[in-house]
């Protein structure tokens, strides 16, 4: 399959106007009523496989910006907040999806489920802004990296099971704020929640349990904007019941 989408959107209102400190991301925030509207342009291809039991998905995607609007840095800090100003310059993002899974049905032993996934992202600059290679470099800074995971999901009676793997890959497209970004570490992420289903009386009740971060790594996002400050949250588990009435 393949599909063409030209779309644009006038800037918003804190693009146009803000001009304050933005504590939700430790930033001296502030718009200009010039910029004018984004145009993108999107090219997608894709194809499937559906099998009795197996399931592929690829698709790439291209979108050519003018006047893509972003958050760039001026190099200049005030009272702790980096002042950072709203700009338009043209860019490119490119990126491949793949999604894959086989359904295993084992009878009196349940169905359980397979699946795995990879994504690519960049965004690069096309501008021929020397202020905006200056600033920015080649790709966009605080852009999420490439990453692949794993996932078992099945159902044996009462009984269920969902176990996923995530994992993060080094940032390769690496842009700058003002100095070179910093590329941090890859991670993985592993999550699990188990589940037990039983009526008493005539109430449908659950009992599960889950986890997040169960390798209790130390997680800093490529693309969040605060990464320097504090990691991701590490390990959490918790059990509880849902009863429907």
């Amino acid at each position: 399959r393949a599909a063409y989408n030209h779309s644009e959107r006038a800037p918003e209102v804190n693009e146009l106007y803000a001009g304050n400190r933005h504590f939700a991301i430790v930033v001296e925030e502030n718009g200009d009523d010039a910029l004018t509207p984004e145009q993108a342009n999107t090219l997608e291809f894709g194809a499937d496989y559906k099998g009795k039991n197996v399931r592929i998905e690829v698709n790439y995607y291209m979108t050519d910006f003018n006047n893509y609007l972003y958050l760039g840095h001026t190099g200049i800090a005030r009272n702790g907040f980096i002042v950072k100003e709203w700009r338009a310059s043209d860019t490119n993002i490119d990126g491949w999806e793949v999604d894959a899974s086989y359904l295993f049905n084992l009878g009196k032993a349940g169905q359980w489920q397979v699946s795995g996934y990879y994504d690519l992202v960049k965004n690069k600059n096309t501008s021929d802004s020397s202020m905006r290679q200056f600033s920015d470099g080649d790709y966009m800074p605080n852009m999420p990296t490439s990453r692949f995971g794993f996932g078992l999901q099945g159902r044996f009676n009462q009984f269920a099971l969902n176990v996923s793997l995530d994992h993060f890959l080094k940032q390769k497209y690496l842009g700058k704020h003002i100095s070179p970004e910093w590329a941090f570490p890859a991670y993985s992420l592993l999550s699990a929640r188990a589940s037990y289903n039983i009526p008493i009386a005539t109430l449908h009740t659950e009992f599960y349990a889950f986890g997040t971060n169960l390798l209790n790594v130390e997680a800093r996002p490529q693309n969040s904007q605060l990464k320097y400050l504090a990691p991701l949250p590490g390990i959490n588990v918790g059990v509880g019941v849902n009863i429907k009435l």
